[in-house]
């Protein structure tokens, strides 16, 4: 079997997106296949803005969520779902801007992503540095109870270490 020029340059995109999904840009459309999209949001998920919208699929969509909070900005809206936007906002809950206005009315969701609660793999520090960096941006979505439970928590935080 002969391996075709065509088949070549295929295996040659594949080869490069795996270590920088950022070439993805470059890549010809017709070489735009599932296999190498899903390589290049792996490698970098804000390269899902290059992935056509045919092939942005539920775990396309998520590799991208997972490796870069940003990818929930290029997800299709029927994507979405609750435990897909909490993926992208354990990155930083600035990607609730992306958050369909019906999840943010979701109770469950409001409780998953309280200031009391650390999401696995957020350390005290960073959670600090996300309130202060998102209160704006959470304002503007009107998210009282959160904004409330983040002041009490930072306000006890500083009574403990001026102790």
């Amino acid at each position: 079997m002969k391996i075709t020029t065509e088949d070549r340059l295929y295996r040659d995109w594949l080869g490069n997106i795996k270590g920088n999904g950022h070439l993805l840009r470059s890549v010809p459309e017709e070489f735009r296949t599932v296999e190498l999209c899903l390589e290049a949001v792996k490698s970098c998920g804000v390269s899902l803005r290059y992935v056509p919208k045919e092939v942005r699929t539920v775990e396309i969509c998520l590799a991208a969520i997972k490796k870069c909070g940003w990818g929930l900005e290029f997800t299709p809206e029927e994507i979405k779902t609750p435990e897909i936007c909490m993926e992208a906002m354990k990155c930083s809950l600035f990607h609730i801007q992306y958050v369909p206005k019906i999840f943010l009315a979701d109770k469950h969701l409001e409780k998953k992503i309280s200031f009391t609660q650390f999401p696995e793999g957020i350390s005290e520090h960073l959670l600090i540095k996300m309130f202060l960096t998102d209160l704006e941006l959470l304002a503007k979505y009107g998210i009282e109870e959160l904004l409330t439970s983040g002041y009490i928590y930072l306000r006890d935080l500083a009574k403990r270490n001026m102790k």
